[in-house]
């Protein structure tokens, strides 16, 4: 069903007052993104980022945005059978994020709670940036390759007005990050024209 007709999407929640209704925000061909779902992703990004939730219209907007990139390289990551995160990668994510915060249980999951998350939502989340960095690794990484001549373009560039450090002391570090660059830019441009493929739908209305 087309995301401007469909109205609701009721889930499998009851409760004593009756029914909780999951709005429809967007489609990405038959899948569909709900309010429930960005407001999750929104608690997580601020969770991970150590920043208060912020669940404005703008901010809904950009992380349905995120969610649709998502699916776009989920729906092709499965298409072409790129390898799936492992339940231990994930895991590791996991006991790192909370290792990094330096809190016992008790505080760890009252921080949880404060941002209205659970430790299998944040599974899910590092198993969708596995995939998706897994993917742009795989599809776009190999065919991007640099010369000293671009490199040394991208360090003057880089350094512009600024003291810069001997080209061959960050030789090596500079060509990463070109590559980087380039390899971000070959998604952007695969994401772009994947949308263009795929019906992509939004219902702007549920940003006023």
């Amino acid at each position: 069903m087309r995301a401007r007709v469909a109205a609701v999407l009721l889930t499998a929640a009851l409760f004593a007052r009756g029914e909780i209704i999951d709005r429809v925000v967007a489609t990405v061909g038959n899948q569909v993104i709900t309010q429930s779902e960005i407001v999750r992703q929104t608690r997580i990004t601020a969770f991970l980022n150590g920043t208060p939730v912020d669940l404005s219209a703008a901010s809904r907007r950009k992380t349905t945005e995120r969610i649709i990139e998502q699916e776009l390289i989920r729906k092709e990551a499965q298409i072409s059978r790129y390898p799936q995160p492992e339940i231990w990668e994930t895991e590791k994510m996991l006991r790192e994020t909370r290792e990094a915060r330096a809190v016992s249980e008790p505080e760890w999951q009252q921080l949880l709670k404060r941002y209205g998350i659970s430790e299998e939502e944040l599974l899910r989340h590092f198993s969708l940036q596995l995939r998706a960095l897994r993917f742009t690794d795989y599809r776009f990484r190999p065919a991007v390759q640099v010369n000293e001549s671009e490199v040394r373009e991208f360090h003057d560039k880089k350094y512009a007005g600024k003291t810069a450090p001997p080209f061959e002391d960050s030789r090596e570090t500079l060509e990463r990050e070109l590559i980087d660059e380039r390899v971000d830019q070959s998604l952007d441009r695969w994401l772009k024209e994947a949308r263009i493929l795929t019906r992509v739908e939004i219902r702007e209305e549920s940003f006023r």
